[in-house]
């Protein structure tokens, strides 16, 4: 999806209906009921580090919120990357070109 593209939805639905649609395109898109849920089956699991590595992600994504405002329900993350990588929030337009990135105009 291009950056304007993804703007226009942004102006005609909002930044949730943006990601859902951007969401459709790219599977590292995920959301924080995912994540949470993920984090209780790695649990159950007995992935216990695994787990922790995804509420550390989600815990410190809250904390960002109450120092910035800014909360999303969106994260990018890499199902099948483990603890290589950390959900990162997406919660401006800046985020998704940071994490995910725009295709060429």
């Amino acid at each position: 999806m291009k950056r304007m593209d993804f703007e226009e939805l942004i102006e005609l639905g909002g930044f949730k209906e943006a990601m859902r649609n951007l969401q459709e395109e790219d599977n590292c898109i995920t959301t924080y009921e995912i994540l949470k849920d993920f984090a209780i089956e790695t649990i159950k699991e007995d992935n216990i580090h695994l787990a922790s590595h995804i509420l550390k992600a989600l815990e410190e994504a809250d904390s960002n919120n109450n120092r910035w405002g800014e909360w999303s329900d969106y994260f990018y993350y890499d199902y099948s990357s483990g603890t290589i990588t950390s959900p990162k929030m997406l919660s401006t337009i800046d985020d998704v070109a940071e994490h995910i990135g725009f295709d060429k105009e």
